[in-house]
């Protein structure tokens, strides 16, 4: 495998759109025209991406409920299984799930999801509940954790608004989600929000004002755990740090198609390709990092090596 692979790069299911028009809520910053399958294979030609794991554009887990928000996530899951089998080597695709909450739809789909479709991983909303005060490691959903912790799943947390990335990943430490579900690789996306930048923060002052049971060290080796993406992620400086804080194993490419405007995405990917990284690590980074990820891509890379 030669080109680029995205872990970060969302897909607009027929679904949802309907779901949404009905509902009469269409999310802050949407372009829905500017996905379809044959405008996202022109892009990743533009930027030399040969797979790209699909996760549903950001529309908020909370706002379909029950059967309804299970019947949806259903639909997305089987448009990605549509997607991916059409063209295995190009797509790949994170399951998406209905809302956390009812613990039993949720893990009805995963199984199914997981099981039937063979998805990638799931994707998950980084707060679940009204008021958005049930965060990804709350105590309600540790049924779901274990389950997905049992699969040695690939877990996408995506954010809602720009600062839930470094809110959920320090609300996954400080739950100790982490350490007691180690199987689950984790994603942060665009450059794991501000994390690399703050984690000594919380690391430090939590742990002087008694308010964590983890030391500094603990903390900061937690915040390290996190496979990262580098959708946004500017090559000068942002990923300069990100080298420094992530494990080298775990920075992964993405690129947040089609949100931001393709030239956007463009600039980022390109300052990437120029920074003043060795040749292993914009290979690591690039896609090598992804093949250990995902074993159904190490399997293809393999056989078509052969």
């Amino acid at each position: 495998m030669a080109g680029r692979i995205d872990v970060h790069h969302h897909f607009i299911p027929p679904a949802v759109l309907e779901a949404l028009d009905k509902a009469g809520r269409v999310p802050l910053g949407w372009q829905a025209s500017a996905w379809s399958p044959e405008n996202d294979r022109k892009m990743c030609q533009n930027l030399g991406i040969a797979t790209s794991i699909l996760s549903v554009i950001p529309f908020g887990g909370v706002v379909f409920k029950g059967a309804e928000g299970a019947r949806l996530a259903r639909q997305c899951n089987e448009y990605g299984k549509s997607i991916r089998d059409a063209q295995p080597q190009q797509y790949g695709f994170f399951a998406t799930l209905p809302d956390l909450i009812n613990t039993e739809l949720a893990i009805q789909e995963i199984r199914y999801a997981l099981d039937e479709c063979k998805a990638d991983g799931v994707a998950l909303w980084p707060f679940y509940g009204e008021g958005d005060h049930d965060l990804g490691g709350h105590r309600n959903l540790q049924l779901i954790w274990e389950e997905l912790n049992r699969r040695h799943a690939v877990v996408f947390v995506h954010p809602i608004r720009e600062y839930d990335t470094t809110r959920a990943a320090i609300d996954l430490i400080m739950t100790d989600t982490i350490r007691k579900y180690p199987n689950c690789k984790v994603i942060l996306p665009c450059g794991g929000g501000c994390l690399p930048y703050l984690a000594a923060r919380p690391a430090v002052i939590l742990a002087d004002m008694k308010l964590s049971s983890l030391t500094r060290g603990e903390f900061l080796e937690c915040a390290r755990t996190f496979y990262i993406d580098t959708a946004l992620t500017d090559g000068q400086f942002a990923l300069s740090l990100l080298r420094q804080f992530a494990k080298p194993d775990r920075i992964l490419f993405g690129s947040d198609f089609p949100l931001p405007p393709t030239a956007s995405i463009k600039y980022f990917a390109d300052s990437q390709n120029i920074a003043e990284l060795s040749q292993d690590e914009k290979e690591n980074f690039a896609w090598k990092n992804a093949l250990k990820l995902f074993p159904r891509l190490q399997s293809q890379c393999e056989n078509e090596e052969k």
